[in-house]
């Protein structure tokens, strides 16, 4: 009876280290908003005026590692030692740690893209990471910013403005963006000879518009394409018809166009 009352008192001291353990992790009422895709992030936390001084901040997110940590405007050292659950990096700022009331803005890379969100774990100010005293983890959720289209049609035929003495080739965009039109001039010669690029027959050209619709590009001749036209009745020019949506990648087609009069 008395060996089943020494276990019970083990057993209940052994619970009692646990919480009492566990009663050292509290919430540090920070915030966090991320940004980015692949793997880069940009990670904002933001102290509330209320909060303890923090020097540590580790990062996770499920199924990928951390790979490094910038906080340009905090300096301090990338650590992936003593890190809390699941997190696989942490920076931890040298010096003094951040105030109660700013914010830490981390340049994040990762091992791969991160779905959702990142799990940040601040912690007390120490630059000495086994004596780092995490609070509890924070969601910081990851902004899905939506990529501007990059799609574009081109208008099969140019039309002849004769009061003008050009063409009209209309350009449809998905957004707002840029358009561009650039003959792609042509080499002349053998490959025993040096090659020479011919004249362009046809202006460049660019257009900003500021949503979607259709955009009228005006395809002036050169002087050589005016020779050309005068001398045959028509130019063929090969054209690079480029679209740059605002904020997204650019898009680009060939194009073959017999312009007459």
């Amino acid at each position: 009876m008395r060996r089943l009352w020494i276990v019970g008192a083990i057993m209940f001291s052994m619970v009692g280290v646990q919480a009492s353990g566990a009663a050292r992790q509290s919430a540090s009422g920070d915030t966090c908003a991320a940004a980015g895709s692949s793997d880069t992030y940009t990670l904002v936390i933001s102290l509330p005026s209320g909060a303890a001084e923090q020097g540590a901040f580790a990062i996770g997110a499920q199924g990928i590692r951390i790979t490094s940590i910038k906080a340009p405007g905090n300096q301090g050292t990338f650590s992936t030692k003593s890190l809390p659950a699941k997190t696989t990096g942490a920076w931890l700022l040298s010096g003094s740690g951040a105030p109660p009331g700013s914010s830490v803005t981390a340049a994040v890379k990762t091992s791969g893209q991160v779905a959702g969100s990142f799990t940040v774990v601040p912690g007390s100010s120490t630059s000495d990471g086994p004596s780092v005293t995490y609070f509890d983890p924070i969601v910081c959720e990851v902004s899905k910013a939506v990529i501007p289209s990059s799609k574009f049609t081109v208008a099969p035929r140019a039309s002849y403005a004769a009061a003008i003495g050009a063409w009209h080739l209309g350009v449809d965009i998905s957004g707002a963006g840029t358009v561009s039109v650039h003959e792609l001039e042509p080499t002349v010669g053998t490959p025993g000879s040096k090659q020479q690029t011919t004249k362009s027959l046809v202006h460049s050209r660019t257009r900003t518009l500021k949503s979607r619709g259709t955009v009228t590009m005006t395809l002036r001749p050169t002087a050589s394409g005016i020779v050309a036209l005068r001398t045959n009745g028509s130019i063929k020019v090969k054209l690079l018809v480029a679209f740059a949506p605002k904020g997204g990648e650019t898009a680009s087609k060939l194009i073959r166009l017999t312009l007459k009069k």
